[in-house]
């Protein structure tokens, strides 16, 4: 239940940070009534930093348009809330611990629900970086969990000059 009420607070912190901009409460309501389009940042900033990463839900923050981070997330053996679009081990993105590529054939091996965090977090998913986005910053990068992420920006909402998310 803890981590259902965790998501669901995430959800309702993210769906806000568009309306972050803004220095007044009846600013924020303009902004909400006015908009007409959501843009998402999609498994965070995909397109320039590795998916579903801190660093590509921070990047997707730095534009004012994005409104709502999208993510999915996946429950681990040791039951966290792992940020994941796949419930498995990625082989378009991830390497095994000691730097080899995931084959797509070990995928269907590499579920997430059957390993603990520690396991996941062996996986890097961020340094091979992404063919499909050649403007993406391949950087080390772990599987999170949705707790790492709402902290991280809870901490960049609460830098200077940004604005705390509010909804």
């Amino acid at each position: 239940m803890n981590k259902f009420l965790l998501a669901l607070g995430l959800m309702l912190l993210l769906c806000g940070w568009g309306q972050a901009q803004s220095k007044t409460q009846e600013d924020r309501r303009k902004m909400a009534k006015d908009r007409v389009f959501d843009w998402q940042g999609h498994r965070g900033a995909r397109g320039l930093a590795p998916e579903n990463t801190v660093p590509a839900f921070l990047r997707a923050l730095e534009f004012p348009e994005i409104a709502t981070l999208e993510l999915d997330l996946v429950v681990s053996a040791d039951e966290q809330l792992v940020v994941s679009h796949e419930p498995w081990l990625s082989a378009a993105i991830c390497a095994h611990p000691d730097g080899t590529p995931v084959l797509p054939e070990e995928e269907e091996r590499l579920l997430i629900f059957k390993r603990t965090y520690l396991e996941i977090q062996e996986f890097d998913c961020g340094a091979r970086g992404n063919s499909r986005f050649p403007e993406q910053e391949a950087q080390s990068a772990h599987k999170p969990t949705l707790d790492v992420v709402v902290k991280a920006v809870e901490e960049f909402a609460n830098l200077p000059g940004k604005y705390p998310c509010s909804i």
